[in-house]
């Protein structure tokens, strides 16, 4: 019974430790709630495996550690219990946040990317961002994926080839980054980003048109599809 007892005692609070820890370690990883997801996570698979630890570590207290008969020596082991889960509890979660991705920042403050794409010769403004669209692709530690901000509304020229202004946020410290190129007829044109994880000063200079003429900037084998991008980071004012 008092095997029984310790190990109950434990796994209520083995879950409960691994809820409050899961729900900070998931919120710094970002991992979304969309349709309960991150939810479902804790209550389903954190908490519970927290529960199960927590009922190997009463029994392990039980069977192996003597400590004195009666009140005492119940207080004794499951405060022996106790200590054993939260220190794996803050060894674990403490990891997971402390290993989270970050914004990359320049002097504290966060980074757009802000890029322009130069279309193929011949090519016009596309009509709407449905038709074109620009997605800034981060893997990694942290994936993340957005649709760039597209300014079709003010476009440029340059070499008689018109030129489309975008920005996108830089949510990951990861040197996995793409620009895609979502084109017209549903064609897909990848841009390896040669971004280092954390942008120094230096990066926030346009680097020069990309690819070189003759040249490829993805392994992919649909290539770039005759566009052309520069790009620099810039530091969000205000933060």
């Amino acid at each position: 019974m008092r095997t029984f007892m310790l190990a109950l005692i434990t796994a209520a609070a083995g879950a409960i430790l691994a809820f409050v820890g899961g729900d900070m370690a998931t919120r710094a990883h970002g991992v979304s709630n969309m349709e309960g997801g991150r939810a479902m996570a804790l209550v389903f698979v954190i908490a519970p495996v927290g529960a199960i630890v927590g009922v190997l570590v009463g029994i392990l207290v039980s069977k192996r550690f003597v400590v004195p008969s009666g009140a005492s020596g119940f207080v004794q082991s499951a405060g022996l219990s106790f200590l054993i889960v939260s220190a794996l509890a803050i060894i674990v979660f403490g990891y997971s946040i402390w290993s989270a991705p970050r914004e990359p920042s320049i002097n504290g403050q966060h980074l757009n990317l802000e890029f322009e794409v130069r279309m193929p010769g011949g090519r016009t403004v596309p009509d709407t961002d449905e038709d074109f669209s620009v997605l800034v692709l981060s893997r990694g530690s942290g994936d993340d994926r957005h649709n760039a901000d597209l300014k079709l509304d003010s476009p440029a020229m340059s070499d008689g080839r018109v030129v489309i202004p975008a920005i996108g946020h830089l949510y990951t410290s990861t040197t996995q980054r793409f620009l895609v190129v979502n084109d017209v007829g549903d064609r897909h044109y990848w841009f390896d980003l040669p971004l280092r994880a954390k942008p120094r000063a230096e990066d926030e200079q346009w680097t020069t048109w990309w690819p070189d003429s003759g040249k490829s900037a993805t392994a992919d084998i649909n290539g770039n599809g005759g566009f052309q991008i520069r790009y620099r980071v810039q530091p969000i004012a205000g933060q």
